[in-house]
């Protein structure tokens, strides 16, 4: 849940408040499935620093395609 507000922030423009709820996402897994969370967390921080730090963007990004690699050799 906390991803898909992080991801509602990021579409209106609110990058600040976009962070925050994907660093919950990350920190405060869903119960279903933390993965998912942490992945779609560590996703929205990459697009909101896409255009402000290139840097940042690609280490989120990369952080999660490796966790969702890492889960689909679990699976």
């Amino acid at each position: 849940m906390q991803e898909n507000i992080a991801d509602s922030y990021l579409s209106l423009d609110k990058d600040s408040l976009a962070r925050l709820w994907a660093y919950k996402a990350i920190d405060l897994p869903n119960a279903y499935n933390p993965t998912e969370g942490k992945i779609l967390g560590y996703t929205t921080l990459g697009r909101s620093f896409t255009y402000v730090n290139t840097d940042s963007a690609i280490y989120y990004i990369d952080k999660a395609i490796n966790l969702a690699e890492q889960s689909k050799r679990k699976i």
